[in-house]
C-alpha cells in the first residue's frame, strides 16, 4: 500500500522536469575565432571558455527575438583584454517576441575595427 504514493510523487516529478526540460531555448555557440574566448557571457549567462573551433551548447527558458532572429549580448576575455558585441538597435520594438522553444546557432567571431577588436555573432541562416 505505502508504494502507491512513491510511484505517484516519482511520476509528477518526472513530469513535472519533461514538461521544464521540453519548454526550452535551445542555443548551440561556436567559436569560430583563432582565439580562445575566457569568462564568455551570453544574454547574461556565464558560459566559461570556449576554445577556438570549438562549440558548446547552453539552454535558456526563453529568448527575445526581433523578426524571427534571436538579440544577443556577449562579452569574453580575449588575451587578457575584455572585447563586446557592438550595440543592437533595431528600428521598431513591434517585432520582438520572447521565444519559450526553439533551436538557434550563434557563430562567434573576433572582428577588428577602428577602436579595436570586438565579438560579432553570425546567425547562419
Amino acid at each position: 500500500m505505502k508504494k502507491y504514493p512513491v510511484i505517484l510523487t516519482t511520476c509528477c516529478l518526472f513530469l513535472l522536469n519533461f514538461k521544464s526540460t521540453a519548454q526550452q531555448v535551445q542555443v548551440t555557440i561556436v567559436n569560430k575565432s583563432d582565439y580562445r574566448l575566457d569568462s564568455l557571457t551570453v544574454n547574461d549567462m556565464y558560459i566559461g571558455t570556449i576554445n577556438a573551433s570549438r562549440d558548446t551548447l547552453i539552454f535558456y527558458k526563453n529568448m527575445v527575438t526581433d523578426t524571427g532572429q534571436p538579440v544577443v549580448k556577449a562579452f569574453a576575455n580575449v588575451d587578457g583584454q575584455k572585447i563586446y558585441t557592438p550595440e543592437i538597435y533595431t528600428e521598431c520594438a513591434t517585432m520582438h517576441r520572447v521565444n519559450t522553444s526553439g533551436r538557434y546557432t550563434l557563430n562567434l567571431k573576433v572582428l577588428q575595427n577602428s577602436n579595436g577588436p570586438f565579438l560579432y555573432i553570425e546567425l547562419p541562416q
